[in-house]
């Protein structure tokens, strides 16, 4: 419906403006404002001719859900939970939402620093990738996780590759946000130190697992660790090529090693998942290094 000033359009927009201030903290809140201000302004001072207030309400409420699912991500990443809402307020001011399509790279390994990453939806990659195009996956990511954290604190480049496995949302913030937060407040530089500390972990696990375990072994320990409620979810990205570029391997050798956990009784293979029959089994299967 076109609306004239003067018309029924002004109060529909005034009503959807007045209630997204009661919605929003006072912070939060005068971020959505500068969404909105310049055409309330215009369409009061009678510089609109007229106003379609259904497509502008529509347009409005996409960015509004958006601050709201930014809102959310931020405050319960540990990153930001500590922030007071200040300083909360400056990263959201700062950050940049971006929608990926699968197989799509959000950063290449070797380019400049640009930012820190939020996953708000969808499940992405980490790879170390060889010129002869095989890849190593180091890890996988999915809402709430935070990527990218080594070259930003680090003052490097990107120390791997990131890639979108299926529609994925990010939030990207400047390494210059985040290395003034890093030196305004130690409960943040602490969380940083932990974090990258367990990531540390996390690699000489790998390592160690590609170096001086079996890809029976490897398997064995990524079903276990992928392990709820006594089976392994596998999402519809989750090739055999890409759990076997998980482990380190080729899909032929990882078949085999699926095959035998499968004829001893350990697994069975299902097309959404695969249930974990004897978890002690799986264990022994790691065994000692």
């Amino acid at each position: 419906v076109f609306y004239q000033p003067g018309d029924q359009g002004n109060n529909c927009f005034l009503a959807f403006y007045v209630g997204s201030m009661n919605f929003f903290s006072t912070g939060q809140t005068q971020r959505f404002h500068t969404l909105i201000l310049t055409d309330l302004h215009d369409f009061v001072n009678g510089k609109m001719q007229g106003f379609l207030c259904l497509s502008s309400y529509l347009v409005l409420k996409e960015d509004f859900d958006h601050l709201v699912n930014m809102t959310t991500i931020f405050s319960s990443v540990p990153y930001f939970s500590e922030l007071n809402p200040d300083d909360l307020l400056a990263v959201e001011q700062s950050a940049i939402r971006r929608t990926f399509q699968p197989e799509e790279f959000v950063l290449m390994e070797g380019d400049p620093v640009g930012g820190l990453y939020v996953v708000e939806s969808g499940w992405l990659k980490v790879v170390k990738l060889s010129t002869g195009g095989r890849e190593q996956v180091l890890n996988f990511l999915g809402a709430g996780d935070v990527f990218n954290g080594v070259a930003v604190f680090t003052e490097s480049v990107n120390q791997a590759s990131v890639i979108a496995l299926e529609k994925a949302v990010v939030w990207w913030i400047s390494a210059d946000t985040m290395q003034n937060l890093l030196d305004t407040h130690p409960k943040l530089a602490r969380y940083v130190i932990r974090d990258l500390a367990g990531r540390l972990q996390h690699l000489v696990g790998l390592v160690e697992d590609l170096s001086l375990r079996s890809v029976e072994s490897r398997l064995a320990r990524t079903l276990l660790e992928g392990t709820i409620d006594a089976s392994v979810p596998r999402q519809k990205w989750a090739t055999q090529t890409e759990m076997a570029s998980r482990l380190g391997t080729v899909p032929d050798v990882l078949n085999r090693a699926l095959r035998k956990l499968v004829e001893e009784g350990l697994i069975a293979v299902t097309r959404h998942q695969i249930r974990i029959i004897d978890p002690e089994g799986l264990k022994r299967k790691i065994g000692p290094v």
